[in-house]
């Protein structure tokens, strides 16, 4: 860590010296940071400089001072928000939002201008203009935008929170969801993973199937690994089609909403009695992994099956979010770990699912990974070849 814009909140925390000077002069450097990359990157939508720099002077006792966070429009409840504060976060700025939560192809990726982000949060965070982001998963959008972003990121159980974040770290992200939740994370002893080995009709590229072969191999020295040799995916867009709700207007404008429209409207208008069983499959699917995972368990998962897209329309490949959204549809929290470059410079990442409710078995696992495949690193989004940290 060379500098405020790289540390995480334990770092901030301990260096403000419960000073409201030195927690203004960070949050000034982030609002540097935002005003410098956003240019390029597009991310914001309001700033809320004023309002920060007057809670950067009311000081608060807690682990998230000094810590400078964005939020979009969709997100902006005061149960997102307030818990946050009160452990002293400060908010600076709204950021765009994706009206189409399917479109990912929208946001400018800080570690390649010719590649996507998945959305704004996780561009904020990669390039070091917050330390940390507000964002609800919409069909898996934030464990993907983590993964093409490099962040840490986390969709926690529905019913603990309706919100996610992306974060430097683990302990970060840990720390985040037990101010927002006022849930303790609990001592954990994860004894199982369990990986997936088909995963047609989808195709891993190779840099994909390097890094799950890489994680595996540390892992098994550890804990205990099990296959899943049931091909998971084969009908996973069908089922996320199937209890997908999309609004009444929608109109979509690229290849994942058109095709995810078109099943839609197959399963419950052409077909609708096919909509019904595969609700019940996907139950099933749930229910199954859920007894699989039990309460010291874990899933790992590529995000998405290739490299981070460019941004051409030409290199859509519709339904490969399906890696992301099918978790997210089956209500099973999930944590995002950054693995590391693709030979394009872009970012690569696993992620980790879990039983409902056992936040704290991704956050054990994937604080050994963030130590053994050393975790985020600040992007600088100036078309640079290599990541680069100055």
């Amino acid at each position: 860590m060379y500098s405020p814009l790289d540390f995480d909140t334990a770092n901030l925390a301990a260096s403000s010296n419960n000073n409201p000077k030195k927690i203004l002069a960070f949050i000034e450097e982030h609002i540097a940071r935002l005003n410098r990359v956003n240019p390029t990157l597009h991310i914001m939508q309001t700033p809320r400089y004023d309002e920060a720099r007057i809670w950067a002077q009311i000081y608060r006792e807690g682990p998230l001072r000094g810590s400078s966070f964005v939020i979009s429009p969709d997100d902006i409840h005061p149960e997102a928000i307030n818990p946050l504060i009160d452990h002293g976060a400060i908010p600076i700025a709204e950021i765009r939002h994706n009206h189409d939560p399917l479109d990912i192809f929208d946001f400018i990726n800080p570690w390649s201008l010719n590649h996507i982000a998945g959305g704004s949060a996780a561009a904020a965070v990669s390039s070091g203009a917050a330390v940390f982001s507000i964002c609800s998963d919409k069909h898996g959008t934030l464990i993907l935008s983590a993964n093409f972003c490099g962040t840490f990121g986390l969709r926690p159980t529905s019913t603990s929170s309706r919100y996610g974040w992306h974060a430097r770290t683990v302990d970060d992200l840990a720390c985040i969801f037990s101010c927002a939740t006022g849930r303790p994370i609990p001592s954990s002893s994860p004894v199982s993973i369990w990986y997936l080995t088909d995963f047609s009709p989808y195709t891993l590229e190779k840099p994909v199937r390097n890094i799950m072969h890489d994680a595996l191999t540390f892992l098994q020295y550890q804990f205990l690994c099990f296959p899943i040799e049931t091909p998971l995916f084969s009908q996973s867009f069908s089922i996320w089609a199937s209890n997908w709700k999309p609004p009444a207007d929608y109109l979509p404008k690229h290849p994942t909403g058109l095709m995810a429209q078109m099943m839609h409207d197959r399963l419950h208008k052409l077909n609708p009695s096919l909509g019904k069983q595969l609700s019940y499959i996907r139950n099933d699917i749930r229910e199954g992994l859920i007894q699989l995972l039990g309460t010291d368990g874990v899933l790992i998962c590529p995000s998405y099956p290739r490299c981070v897209p460019q941004q051409e329309a030409g290199n859509q490949t519709p339904m490969d979010f399906i890696l992301s959204a099918f978790f997210c549809d089956l209500d099973l929290p999930a944590l995002q770990i950054p693995m590391g470059f693709c030979s394009a410079g872009t970012p690569l990442g696993l992620q980790l699912i879990a039983s409902p409710n056992q936040e704290q078995n991704l956050f054990a696992i994937g604080k050994i990974m963030e130590e053994e495949f050393k975790g985020w690193t600040r992007s600088q989004p100036f078309l640079i070849n290599m990541p680069f940290n100055p």
